[in-house]
């Protein structure tokens, strides 16, 4: 909450969910994935909703590193945002590739 200013959020944000979409996939995973690194955002989610995964990285010393996986089912916590969680079952549809709206 420190950042956040009346007109605008001063510093990178705690938390960063990325969604893929096969059009910027590359983007996402390469250049965002440095960027957001770099400006020291403490957790980074990478959703895809082709393989139904999520990919957590923390950042630890300067880098991100795995910490989290799964794929189809399970429970991903969030280890900056206290409380926060997600359920895998919950957000993708069971039969297709896409996230449940």
């Amino acid at each position: 909450m420190n950042i956040i200013e009346p007109r605008r959020i001063n510093g990178a944000p705690d938390l960063v969910v990325e969604i893929l979409s096969p059009a910027t996939a590359y983007y996402d995973l390469r250049k965002k994935f440095k960027v957001y690194e770099r400006c020291g955002v403490k957790e980074y989610w990478i959703v895809d909703p082709e393989e139904k995964s999520v990919q957590v990285f923390l950042l630890k010393e300067g880098r991100f590193v795995l910490d989290q996986e799964a794929e189809r089912t399970g429970e991903i916590p969030s280890r900056v945002l206290s409380g926060f969680a997600i359920c895998l079952e919950s957000i993708f549809d069971g039969n297709s590739g896409s996230l449940k709206r």
